[in-house]
């Protein structure tokens, strides 16, 4: 059991650099170059691998960008069995990672009451 979750992690590892790689290099995905993959959660049984990814633009519609990688991701899939030797390359769904967001806003609350504290 353990190593199936070894093998997720490392797979995951792998098409997170790879994609990244991917979106970089290919002209006709130029409009996603702000894009970063934060992470990649593969099944346990490799078939399907869920990519986290942020914008390093702030005012940006999220939810149209996951939309538009997920048509994409029939080609990526492809581009990425070409990258890594895999008997079956996973299916791949787009999430928005929400949690820099959430690490941002939680900061500048923090940093909020820490200077109502001090008056």
């Amino acid at each position: 059991m353990k190593t199936t979750h070894n093998r997720a992690e490392r797979l995951g590892e792998q098409i997170r650099r790879s994609l990244g790689e991917i979106l970089s290099r290919k002209k006709q995905l130029a409009d996603f170059s702000f894009i970063s993959i934060t992470a990649v959660k593969a099944s346990p049984d490799l078939s399907v691998a869920k990519v986290y990814i942020t914008s390093l633009i702030q005012d940006i519609d999220h939810h149209k960008t996951q939309e538009e990688l997920n048509t994409l991701s029939g080609f990526l899939r492809k581009e990425l069995s070409q990258d890594l030797n895999l008997r079956k390359t996973p299916k791949l769904t787009f999430k928005y990672d929400e949690s820099l967001e959430f690490a941002n806003k939680m900061e500048k609350l923090i940093d909020k009451a820490i200077k109502e504290d001090e008056h």
